[in-house]
């Protein structure tokens, strides 16, 4: 049982190392990867799911350099690096009408202020820091402008089809049962030991790709189709297979 799975790993795939399986672990947030060792507490079984996990986020169709996210996120420098500016700019107006000699509209207040500063505010540095926050704005634009576009519509999923595919085979080899989904009528979900697997892999990728991860209806019926090819092509030929979650 354990010698294919070996093969699955570092002897086969030199570029998948210690820290890359450290990274892919790393993935599972909030306790799941103690869930995935219950799972398959056979070493090399679990080393051969996260071999898989990682060349499916290495695969062409599972970049991990998914633009979308990146956009999102120097969207929300941008926004902060706006608010900092105006917000410094304000400060450093509000700041020299008191401080410079030519322009202090209220002698009281600007000197009350210096004699509780003793004239230690340093205008150059707030300057600074305002164009800073407008030069951090500015370069985070340009870069989100420079992006290439994602891919637009339905993507192929082969890709997901194997990593699941192959996950099943690990569970079979491990627990010695069929990898079975199984719909629970009374509370309207699929569950499973197997299914529970699928889903804690499900949301590790989801994780690192910063997409929601698939909903329990989806990722049930995709592991269906996974279990039953006839099924997959079946829908495949109806056109009602979905576009891939990843």
């Amino acid at each position: 049982m354990n010698e294919a799975a070996s093969k699955m790993t570092a002897e086969a795939f030199p570029g998948f190392g210690p820290d890359d399986e450290q990274a892919v672990a790393g993935l599972f947030l909030d306790g799941a990867f103690a869930e995935v060792k219950r799972a398959l507490p056979d070493e090399p079984l679990r080393r051969a799911l996260l071999l898989c996990v990682w060349k499916y986020l290495r695969s062409t169709r599972g970049d991990p350099v998914r633009y979308v996210a990146v956009r999102k996120r120097l969207a929300r420098l941008r926004r902060a690096a706006k608010k900092a500016h105006e917000a410094a700019k304000e400060f450093r107006d509000e700041l020299v009408s008191l401080v410079d000699p030519g322009l202090a509209a209220d002698g009281e207040a600007a000197f009350q202020l210096m004699l509780a500063s003793r004239g230690r505010f340093d205008l150059k540095a707030i300057g600074d820091a305002v164009t800073m926050a407008e030069e951090v704005r500015a370069s985070a634009d340009a870069t989100i402008q420079r992006l290439p576009a994602d891919r637009r519509g339905r993507t192929p999923d082969t890709e997901r089809y194997v990593l699941m595919l192959t996950l099943a085979k690990l569970f079979e080899q491990q627990t010695g049962r069929d990898a079975t989904v199984t719909w629970n009528e009374h509370e309207g979900k699929y569950e499973g030991a197997f299914f529970r697997l699928a889903e804690l892999v499900d949301r590790a990728i989801a994780s690192l790709l910063g997409i929601r991860p698939s909903t329990n209806s989806a990722l049930g019926a995709f592991l269906r189709d996974v279990r039953n090819p006839r099924r997959r092509e079946r829908r495949r030929a109806r056109g009602t297979i979905p576009a891939s979650r990843h």
